[in-house]
């Protein structure tokens, strides 16, 4: 099992620091998504540890463990700003 995460232009590095983890069904209760659709928004994101087992020959199974920090990131990228008039 390797845990990677992805940086801006989508390439691999190893995770170092230790901070407090999310999974995809903890983030589509409390944003009331569907899990693929967190998933999607996740999937490339920098900072979002991906574990993989490479040994596996029938099919690719990815988990995904979103730092709190990049789901506040996201959250406020994705939040509509209140125009000031």
């Amino acid at each position: 099992m390797f845990a990677h995460d992805a940086n801006h232009d989508g390439a691999r590095q190893p995770t170092g620091a230790l901070e407090i983890m999310l999974t995809v069904q903890q983030i589509s209760e409390s944003w009331s998504l569907d899990p693929s659709t967190v998933r999607e928004l996740f999937d490339k994101e920098a900072g979002v540890m991906v574990i993989t087992n490479p040994k596996s020959r029938k099919r690719r199974y990815r988990t995904l463990r979103i730092p709190v920090s990049v789901a506040v990131r996201v959250q406020r990228r994705l939040s509509v700003s209140p125009k000031v008039a």
